[in-house]
């Protein structure tokens, strides 16, 4: 399986609701999460893309990761996003972006059919046990809540075909508005249900771990709180209706 991994090494000034901008610190969150996920059983290759273009900070990634040796199982991609627009309509707009640019760019994506997305700093504990019991050409995803009137799709982790992102999501991320409220999830559980697409939650939970950038909180939750969710997951119940 191939995991695209979306980041910002260096992020712009002013991006609404970023916390995390120190740049070493993130560089080496960035470092220690691809490390774990190529040493990951179910994962054949990686691409990791970025959207700050810092030539600088990319050769330190690379320091980190490579030790002096050629890492054939992992990609880098690096360009200069639309840090206006990123700053203006959020970081939705600039994820977006990397995975347009990684789609059309990548040597590795090229021949592939689909991808897990991952976003940057986040490891999957149990990321090769969900791996294996995934199926080829199914769509999945994760609600960010069960219940309520917010409904929206985590878009941290999910794996969907190639052709179904660039025909329905590719270009969702013009439309985000984080100091509106309208963030990538919203939009994403809009294009899942208003085009009918068939999905399933992912066979188990994800164990996420690490630190969101842009609220500053920790994806590990309590354990009851997963083994709930892991049940409903395997139930196929985990879907906000």
């Amino acid at each position: 399986m191939i995991v695209l991994v979306t980041g910002t090494l260096v992020p712009g000034e002013n991006v609404f609701a970023l916390q995390l901008v120190d740049r070493d610190k993130r560089i080496g969150e960035y470092a220690e999460s691809l490390k774990k996920l190529m040493a990951a059983k179910s994962v054949d290759k990686v691409v990791f893309c970025e959207n700050s273009g810092d030539e600088q900070a990319v050769e330190k990634l690379r320091e980190q990761l490579y030790d002096g040796k050629p890492e054939n199982k992992l990609e880098i991609l690096s360009f200069q996003g639309d840090g206006d627009k990123v700053a203006k309509y959020g970081k939705g707009y600039g994820e977006g972006e990397v995975i347009k640019y990684a789609l059309h760019n990548s040597r590795f994506l090229k021949n592939e059919k689909e991808f897990i997305k991952l976003t940057g700093r986040v490891t999957v504990e149990n990321l090769d046990e969900i791996i294996e019991k995934m199926k080829k050409g199914i769509l999945y995803f994760n609600p960010v809540k069960i219940y309520g009137k917010d409904k929206q799709t985590d878009t941290k982790f999910y794996k969907i075909p190639i052709k179904v992102y660039e025909t329905y999501f590719l270009e969702l991320y013009m439309q985000v508005r984080d100091k509106d409220g309208i963030y990538i999830e919203h939009l994403f559980w809009k294009c899942l249900k208003e085009n009918r697409l068939a999905f399933r939650n992912t066979p188990e939970y994800p164990r996420f771990q690490g630190t969101s950038g842009s609220i500053g909180i920790s994806y590990g939750t309590t354990e009851w709180k997963y083994q709930i969710k892991n049940i409903l997951c395997k139930l196929k119940l985990y879907k906000n209706q």
